[in-house]
């Protein structure tokens, strides 16, 4: 601690001061993400775009044996995660098609999430293709960070 204290000789007072601001920095950041793409995908409901989008899912979820009551959620899920799994849990098919139809959306995350995790580590020397790897995709082109 006396090291890094050699290297860095602000006050702890003012170290803590830097942290809390940084940490609630990243927070607004984070919640303007999901602010952004909820008020995007109420625009495009209003633009009846969203709709036309849940109508093509619905025959590729009953084609695959899932509700078809689903189709909002893995429509949107697209776009934002945290509210459309919520919405996928909320529908009225059963626990497993909930789950079926939630997973994919998990495992994409969202345009908001690859957007609140580019803003956190643009500061950083990582990179955000690892996190935008699609499976079934050349293994050659994908690199750690």
């Amino acid at each position: 601690m006396q090291r890094a204290h050699q290297e860095d000789p602000r006050p702890l007072g003012q170290l803590f001061l830097e942290a809390v601001n940084q940490a609630f920095q990243t927070l607004l950041t984070i919640g303007g993400y999901i602010v952004f793409f909820s008020v995007f995908l109420q625009a495009l409901s209003l633009w009846r775009i969203l709709p036309l989008l849940v109508s093509l899912f619905s025959p590729i979820l009953k084609a695959g044996g899932l509700s078809p009551q689903l189709a909002p959620a893995v429509a949107t899920g697209f776009f934002e995660m945290t509210l459309r799994t919520k919405m996928a849990s909320e529908a009225g098919a059963p626990l497993p098609e909930k789950l079926m139809a939630i997973s994919p959306i998990m495992g994409w995350a969202g345009l908001s999430i690859m957007g609140q995790v580019g803003a956190v580590i643009s500061r950083t020397d990582l990179r955000l293709t690892p996190l935008s790897y699609w499976p079934g995709s050349s293994t050659e082109s994908w690199q750690p960070c």
